[in-house]
């Protein structure tokens, strides 16, 4: 916890101590406020830059947390009332602290008066202590008059009720005002939201959400064996429909500020849900972000109104993703940037204007309206790679490479072999099944299928116009891109998905700095040779490389039955808690 600073007197003879010898008390009486401006988690005993907020180390300016879990445990927000919550909530209320100097007692016609310009953005208690009331916020206003001056100290909380939008820049300004003493004055505080922000594939893997159901058991075995029993996370699938896509409902973000908890719980996740309502039907596991999730330390975010149903396919979330830290000309975005995918309809627009809001992450908008389901994940991720000069590759959907491999095999004389080989059959599915749906099976009737060889044609060309978009956006070379083999097949009217497994929709667990644990969707390509193997895999493990220089382990997982013919793979059926990063502070970077 960090140590309290006693404060500085604000001039010569306010509330200082007399000279030595002297017996006069000083007449004058003020009060004056302090925020916590220099951001070290108490509040400043120098009052310097309360009344401006810089970006930047060093620079100065307050921050108050969209205080949005549920320290109580009571299944509602901790912002959505108007009392201080029980638990860790009291350390997550950003100081306001009111002192009083000099030692004569205030004139009766002296008036202390706190505001602040907006009582629907900010909620400030009486303290901080546990069922502490509101005395300014969206219960009580937007001012507060001091009822008694006898005090010497007030310490007072404050926590923000939401986060910047296109109508809140996210500042809020306080002001101090004290009339009918030695001289009317005011004193103004201006406070930032802290943002919600998105984590990447840099940051540490804390848990991994699958929802079981039922006929998953098999693959949910093979995902824990990768990523360990402790950090998969199972939500069993009876209370929502069986909804296996996890990663479509919700974005698990962070936030946080310097505060009176160890620094290394300055940050917690928050989560994100999609505004789709996914409340009925097929799809209903719009709850789980709010059900399953919120609890002390752990956030919960509904950025609007939601929309009815499931009818926006770009409101899921595997429409969304976020860079590694990159830099663009002289800007840094050590945090990364957001990417997001605008299909035939747009992202809710209440969702990318918040994003945008948030300064730091710059959202990227990529067309993925030439896909089916229509996310970004089903064509590219990032992959952390030690090895790699920006730190990183970006994985994209190669199906010209996955079209020349078939070539090179026919040319070769393996015309004969066979794709989707070794699937494993769940219940419900068998064989004769699935080869209704995908029935070219071998290497020479797939080359001979004019209408696939258009798709991989026309996807190819979609791919490379995002291709140099994230180029110029992120600032990358050719050399930073890695093409992995999926073909595609047109679903009617040019709206197409992954024919084989989209094998860039992948897990990646990060285990550590320079360790990533990959769980790729099994390709079931051209098996070819003595023993017989699959050609495409061996064309993905000579692109990553050896661990020993990528730091990067990987695995394919059959998730053919459950996720790829239901027009998903294994991001899009998985969720990942990635622990929040602190370097540099959100604060310390510059916009």
């Amino acid at each position: 916890m960090t140590e309290e600073k006693k404060p500085t007197t604000p001039s010569a003879c306010r509330g200082g101590a007399p000279a030595k010898g002297s017996v006069k008390l000083c007449e004058v009486v003020e009060f004056h406020m302090y925020l916590d401006a220099d951001r070290d988690g108490t509040f400043d005993p120098d009052r310097k830059g309360l009344d401006k907020w810089e970006w930047g180390k060093g620079k100065k300016g307050a921050i108050v947390l969209c205080n949005n879990d549920d320290d109580d445990s009571t299944s509602a927000l901790d912002n959505a009332d108007d009392k201080v919550a029980g638990g860790n909530d009291k350390h997550e209320l950003a100081p306001l602290v009111i002192k009083k100097y000099g030692t004569k007692k205030p004139p009766a016609s002296m008036k202390v008066t706190l505001e602040v310009d907006d009582a629907d953005k900010i909620r400030i208690f009486e303290s901080r202590s546990s069922g502490a009331k509101e005395i300014i916020g969206p219960t009580k206003g937007k001012e507060y008059k001091f009822p008694d001056l006898s005090f010497t100290e007030k310490k007072l909380g404050m926590e923000a009720t939401q986060y910047a939008n296109k109508s809140f820049n996210g500042l809020t300004k306080i002001t101090l005002s004290v009339k009918g003493g030695d001289k009317d004055y005011a004193e103004v505080g201006i406070v930032r939201v802290a943002p919600w922000l998105m984590p990447n594939h840099m940051d540490k893997s804390e848990k991994v959400y699958v929802m079981t159901t039922g006929d998953n058991a098999a693959f949910v075995t093979d995902l824990k064996a990768q990523v360990g029993s402790a950090n998969l996370v199972k939500i069993p699938g009876g209370g929502y429909a069986n909804d296996r896509w996890m990663q479509d409902v919700m974005e698990i973000g962070f936030s946080g500020l310097p505060c009176t908890k160890a620094k290394s719980k300055w940050f917690f996740p928050v989560a994100l849900r999609t505004a789709n309502e996914r409340d009925s039907g097929g799809y209903q596991s719009g709850p789980i972000a709010k059900k399953e999730l919120l609890g002390p330390d752990y956030g919960f975010l509904k950025a609007g109104p939601l929309n009815a149903g499931m009818n926006n396919s770009q409101d899921s979330f595997g429409n969304l993703e976020c860079s590694p830290p990159v830099k663009v000309g002289s800007k840094d975005y050590a945090l990364g940037r957001i990417v997001y995918g605008k299909g035939v309809d747009d992202m809710d627009k209440k969702v990318v204007e918040m994003m945008k809001a948030q300064k730091l992450q710059a959202p990227i908008e990529i067309d993925t309206s030439w896909l089916s389901v229509g996310h970004v994940d089903e064509y590219l991720s990032f992959l952390p790679m030690k090895n790699a000069p920006k730190g990183f590759k970006v994985l994209l959907a190669g199906p010209k490479l996955a079209w020349d491999i078939l070539k090179k095999l026919k040319t070769d004389g393996h015309g004969a072999a066979k794709l989707f080989q070794g699937i494993r059959y769940g219940p419900g599915y068998t064989i004769t099944k699935m080869r209704t749906k995908y029935p070219k099976r071998t290497v020479g009737t797939i080359l001979g299928d004019a209408a696939l060889k258009d798709a991989q044609q026309k996807t190819q060309a979609k791919i490379d116009a995002q291709k140099s978009k994230l180029k110029t956006e992120l600032e990358l070379a050719d050399t930073d891109f890695i093409d992995l083999p999926v073909l595609f097949h047109d679903l009617g009217g040019g709206s197409y998905i992954a024919y084989t497994p989209g094998v860039v929709n992948m897990l990646v667990f990060t285990k550590a700095k320079d360790s990533v644990k990959c769980c790729i969707p099994k390709p079931f390509g051209p098996m070819v040779g003595s023993p017989a193997k699959c050609r495409f895999e061996e064309d993905i493990n000579s692109k990553i490389g050896p661990t020993a220089t990528t730091g990067v382990e990987w695995a394919f997982i059959d998730d053919f039955i459950y996720y790829h013919v239901l027009m998903g793979e294994i991001h899009c059926g998985t969720n990942t808690y990635r622990k929040p990063p602190t370097k540099p502070y959100w604060w310390e970077m510059t916009i």
